[in-house]
């Protein structure tokens, strides 16, 4: 059992430090996919903390688990999962970066976290706490979430997947910008192989971008 367990870590790990799971042989980025959606929580146009749901696609996610969704039938084994991962996410920044107009915000290390399944796919939900609340009726906040080598999509499927809590539904506002990457960059992250040096500026150029603003 605790060599099954220190396997199991050791492919997290390889998983999110972005030694992905696909053939050497087979080329283009990126090589994993996570749906994301966004809830943003707080007070009036103050917002405090931003809740993420990520869904990995069926083959990460069976890669992830060594095909034993049988995790989810055990709240503890599940728990015990969620953190290994969260552990492990903690080395990746967890994918997130936020901006304050413009300038970098912190936020805090998340402690409230759970992993469930839908279907065949992993589902992690997590609450990412703000270094501190910030007030947005003058000023805006961005958020962009994607992994630096682009070896994993991070991705809102539309504005839909966007959320806003009840405290701040009537006073924020959200808007959610595609990226442009230009076709050099395109034709460049096609052409890389799985085991290609990795490119640490590649991933931000396929970012989309969610703003918030708040008051009138």
């Amino acid at each position: 059992m605790i060599g099954h367990r220190k396997h199991r870590a050791i492919k997290l790990v390889r998983l999110f430090l972005l030694v992905m799971v696909l053939s050497p042989f087979c080329y283009g980025h990126p090589h994993s996919w996570i749906s994301h959606t966004l809830t943003i929580h707080g007070e009036g146009t103050r917002v405090d903390s931003l809740e993420m749901e990520w869904v990995f696609d069926p083959f990460t996610s069976a890669y992830a688990l060594d095909g034993d969704f049988s995790i989810f039938e055990s709240e503890e084994r599940a728990s015990q999962e969620a953190r290994r991962l969260m552990s492990n996410l903690l080395n990746t920044h967890y994918f997130t970066y936020l901006y304050l107009n413009g300038e970098p915000l912190k936020f805090r290390i998340p402690t409230s976290y759970s992993l469930k399944k839908r279907g065949k796919r992993m589902v992690l939900v997590f609450l990412l706490p703000l270094s501190k609340s910030v007030e947005l009726s003058t000023q805006s906040l961005a958020i962009q979430t994607y992994d630096n080598t682009y070896f994993i999509d991070i991705a809102w499927k539309s504005s839909r997947a966007i959320k806003l809590d009840s405290s701040v539904a009537s006073q924020c506002h959200v808007g959610l910008a595609q990226p442009s990457p230009s076709q050099d960059i395109q034709n460049y992250a096609m052409s890389l192989a799985r085991d290609s040096e990795e490119d640490a500026d590649l991933g931000q150029h396929f970012s989309q971008t969610v703003s918030i603003y708040c008051g009138k």
